[in-house]
């Protein structure tokens, strides 16, 4: 930028060459492993070994000791329905996608017509 500023160098040249003292790590492995890069940073199709990564043991079975297998997750379980009370006092029914918001009037009314239903339903025993 000096050389730019004080017309020593010609901008486009002084640009390309900043470009070109910022890729060096890039094509240079001496100075990208200075700077703790990856010597080619653009060989994709490497196999990347690395060498600070501690591979621990792998299990051994222990003839005196049994295989305990551990315990299965218990599944969720389904909920078909749910009956609560929202915050404003009414009484919300869901089933499934459907849900019914009620007030307390509207709680006795549908109880009256399951009586109704109820008493209209055969003994079945």
């Amino acid at each position: 930028m000096y050389l730019a500023f004080t017309q020593v160098a010609r901008p486009e040249i002084a640009t390309l060459g900043f470009v070109l003292a910022l890729s060096v790590p890039l094509w240079c492995p001496p100075v990208a492993r200075y700077f703790n890069m990856e010597p080619l940073m653009f060989d994709w199709f490497k196999k990347k070994e690395y060498s600070n990564v501690v591979k621990f043991p792998e299990p051994k079975a222990v003839p005196d000791i049994p295989y305990v297998a551990p315990p299965e997750p218990e599944k969720p379980a389904k909920i078909f329905y749910r009956i609560g009370v929202t915050d404003n006092n009414r009484v919300a029914f869901s089933m499934g996608m459907s849900e019914i918001i009620m007030t307390k009037v509207g709680c006795q009314q549908m109880i009256d017509q399951l009586e109704v239903f109820m008493n209209q339903l055969p003994d079945e025993e």
